[in-house]
């Protein structure tokens, strides 16, 4: 008995030995700390028409993989565009998407995963140090087992106020835009008098405006306006509110400066400008002379930066830089000239606060001062509803 049971265990153990021998033991992978899943964390806003972003892969609790590169709208590459490699090869570059990008990712595998040790890329400083923030967040995310995407916001926490330029009808349209946490929480649309009392609160404008069939009112379309915004989620694609529209575009001007006051965190009230950027001129008629007068008004970031006013014949030439006009006007003692009362004209408009009426006249150029005002209110009123066009004063009686 004893010899078969002997036996017995030196076939089992034969045969185990023989399928070990035929099998190679597998390795085993030790499961890491984190929370299996994709990280993915994208940049704020696209720079040049690509937005960054950092994609970590973590597999059996470890990290896998780490990806880095910039898309476009569409979704493609940024390393993959060979257009963008030869504006940056072109003068002898030597660095370029396709190659820093996955460089920038290798320094931070071999920093151990620590954006604050990596070492930076030469030529893609810029890329690098986004790269970092972004690279933070991940890290963040997987430390704390939250796999999914995350968007940073343009926006500082902050309440932003932007008002119309000025009442109309006894009211000024403003927004009032909230971000928390960077996001966008929330937004109050709605016209106040200049005691302060909201048009949406008026009693007798919505009666006003339902007295003869209508169906729509500040107290139910100024909801709607936020509603539609928030609904499309940009300004752009935003739909107007029926029976509204000049409040829906209202709307959209205010938010827009809301929400780039946003991205610098410049809080409290503004003003909208009421104006818009461009170029705006107005002319006189030709005079007997030969000359015709003109003011040309610069706008900028909502705010007059330049206003020319001088008079032109028909080569072109200019007024103010006319000697023998100047000597005309001198030569008899004369102590004002073309090129001396055009920019005090200018001058005394700007110290007027912008209010033609208010501005002085010029003395020894009392006609010109005033041609002036009725080409600088012309002017502001194309910049007011951005008509580049050239305005032509109408011929005096």
């Amino acid at each position: 008995m004893k010899k078969l049971i002997c036996a017995i265990l030196a076939v089992v153990l034969c045969l185990s030995l023989t399928a070990c021998a035929g099998k190679p033991a597998e390795s085993k992978i030790e499961k890491g700390p984190y929370t299996d899943g994709t990280y993915e964390v994208n940049d704020a806003e696209y720079s040049h028409g690509w937005k960054e972003y950092v994609i970590i892969t973590v597999t059996d609790g470890n990290i896998a993989s780490v990806e880095f590169d910039g898309k476009n709208e569409a979704g493609e590459k940024k390393s993959g565009d060979a257009a963008y490699k030869e504006s940056m090869t072109a003068y002898g570059g030597t660095t370029y998407p396709e190659k820093f990008y996955p460089e920038v990712a290798e320094n931070f595998v071999a920093a151990g995963y620590d954006e604050t040790a990596m070492e930076n890329v030469a030529g893609a400083t810029t890329s690098t140090e986004t790269f970092k923030v972004l690279a933070a967040k991940a890290m963040e995310m997987i430390e704390n087992g939250e796999p999914g995407v995350f968007n940073f916001s343009p926006y500082k926490d902050g309440e932003y106020t932007v008002e119309a330029a000025e009442y109309a009808h006894g009211y000024k349209d403003y927004v009032i835009v909230t971000v928390s946490g960077g996001e966008i929480t929330a937004v109050e649309f709605d016209s106040k008098n200049e005691e302060g009392g909201k048009k949406s609160e008026d009693a007798a404008y919505k009666e006003s405006m339902t007295a003869y069939g209508g169906t729509t009112y500040p107290e139910k379309f100024f909801p709607e306006i936020v509603e539609n915004y928030m609904a499309a989620g940009s300004l752009e694609t935003m739909e107007s509110v029926a029976g509204a529209t000049s409040s829906s575009d209202a709307f959209k001007e205010l938010m827009a400066k809301a929400l780039e006051n946003a991205k610098e965190g410049k809080t409290g009230v503004d003003v909208l400008s009421a104006y818009k950027d461009g170029t705006y001129r107005a002319e006189t008629p030709v005079d007997s002379h030969g000359w015709t007068e003109f003011v040309e008004v610069t706008v900028a970031d909502g705010t007059i930066t330049e206003i020319v006013f001088d008079a032109v014949n028909g080569e072109g030439g200019y007024k103010s830089k006319d000697a023998a006009y100047k000597e005309s006007m001198t030569a008899y003692g004369g102590t004002t000239y073309p090129e001396k009362f055009y920019p005090e004209i200018v001058d005394n408009f700007i110290n007027s606060g912008f209010v033609a009426n208010d501005m002085e006249v010029v003395a020894g150029a009392t006609t010109s001062s005033e041609s002036f005002k009725k080409l600088i209110v012309a002017a502001l009123e194309s910049a007011a509803a951005g008509n580049t066009e050239t305005v032509v004063l109408a011929e005096e009686e």
